[in-house]
């Protein structure tokens, strides 16, 4: 055809063949998408359903699932990246395409985690999602832009084939973990919990800020300690170790970005009180 998508990826026609379909694991749910980059869709889409919550699950058939079509894209005068077969649309009738948000925060920490797997080598992010464009998009997912969050380029065939390689995906998207998370084995061992905190059990994001020294910030630091981010002394001030320890608990959530400042806020300091036994507050 000659045409490329917004991503630099040839426009393909229906019926070329360069265009494949495959099952996502996990579901009975069929994918068609360009040959080339299917298998680590397939695996991002099982990846999708497996974590996200009952409402936005790919083995409810009330939540769509869309991958190659030949259009424009909507908010641009060129082809979509659908054209080319490397972008998907999951659940958009929950997640709807008009400008507001309709994730959870949870669901898009759950998001940002997912998509923080597929890296190259280099430090690529070979996806993007709708959720941090300006007309947000959150049903959307694509082989990156060059100007997408974790983006150093626009995503190419080189880029995904290192992923495949780096996470072992196969060509119907599994790969060993994949199984083991799909058909659940035993358990291993749980992890000792974090030995309960003294008072004050009760954290106030307001008063455990950059700047400030109280006996609150003393609970965080012992509870970023225990868990491997915090290396300093437990002296109950907020300072750039106790910042970039919680910068670093963020990132483990799934935070990119500016998202990821080191600041607490109530959604990040809320899951470190599910490991340390502590209640947050505003």
């Amino acid at each position: 055809m000659g045409d490329v998508s917004l991503n630099g990826w040839p426009v393909l026609d229906d019926g070329d063949p360069r265009i494949a379909t495959g099952t996502i694991p996990g579901t009975d749910r069929r994918l068609t998408l360009a040959k080339a980059c299917l298998p680590v869709f397939l695996h991002f889409c099982a990846a999708w359903n497996k974590e996200m919550p009952a409402r936005l699950k790919l083995t409810d058939h009330r939540n769509e699932v869309d991958g190659h079509e030949l259009r424009q894209a909507r908010n641009a005068n060129a082809y979509s990246n659908h054209a080319s077969g490397t972008a998907v649309d999951l659940a958009y009738r929950v997640l709807w395409a008009d400008n507001q948000r309709h994730m959870t925060d949870e669901e898009r920490m759950i998001l940002k985690r997912i998509l923080s797997r597929y890296v190259t080598d280099d430090g690529h992010w070979i996806f993007g999602n709708g959720y941090a464009w300006g007309k947000v998009d959150e049903m959307h997912t694509e082989l990156n832009q060059g100007w997408e969050v974790g983006a150093k380029r626009n995503t190419t065939l080189a880029d995904v084939n290192n992923v495949v390689k780096r996470l072992g995906i196969k060509s119907d998207g599994t790969t060993t973990l994949l199984k083991q998370i799909i058909k659940p084995k035993p358990a291993p061992a749980p992890i000792p919990k974090p030995i309960p905190p003294t008072t004050p059990t009760t954290i106030h994001v307001a008063n455990v800020q950059p700047g400030k020294s109280n006996a609150e910030i003393g609970i965080v630091q012992k509870a970023l300690k225990v868990l491997g981010y915090y290396k300093d002394t437990v002296d109950g001030k907020f300072g750039p170790n106790t910042l970039a320890a919680y910068a670093s608990w963020q990132r483990n959530l799934g935070y990119t970005g500016a998202d990821a400042d080191g600041k607490p806020g109530k959604v990040s300091l809320t899951a470190l009180g599910g490991r340390y036994h502590f209640t947050v507050a505003p």
